[in-house]
């Protein structure tokens, strides 16, 4: 386990200076948020077009679905996106500090030795 997986949440809540990222932990919950709000939209649309009309009712019912599949694709496009993002942070940020070890192990082999 990492690191980063075993400070606790409210710690890195309070990190006012955002060494840490919050988006990965919470990132399931977000999409499922997301997508109760994707089906509660597609409810809403169909609730309301049967109150314009059976007509409308009846196609609005009929193209909900292909509604709610193309909000969720963006809706997980989106978090994925997230999520890449936050990685790619994280292991720019690991590479920076293996760069300066490498860095501070080749100045100090420099250094004239004693014979």
């Amino acid at each position: 386990m990492d690191e980063r997986d075993q400070e606790s949440i409210v710690s890195v809540l309070f990190d006012f200076s955002f060494t840490h990222f919050i988006v990965l932990k919470f990132v399931k919950l977000v999409f499922g948020i997301l997508l109760i709000g994707d089906a509660l939209l597609c409810l809403g649309l169909v609730v309301k077009a049967f109150d314009a009309g059976l007509g409308w009712g009846v196609l609005v019912l009929l193209f909900s679905p292909l509604c709610f599949i193309v909000v969720a694709v963006l809706v997980r496009v989106w978090t994925e996106m997230l999520v890449v993002l936050f990685r790619i942070a994280e292991d720019i940020e690991i590479i920076a500090k293996a760069h300066q070890t490498a860095a501070l192990g080749k100045t100090e082999s420099r250094e004239p030795r004693e014979s």
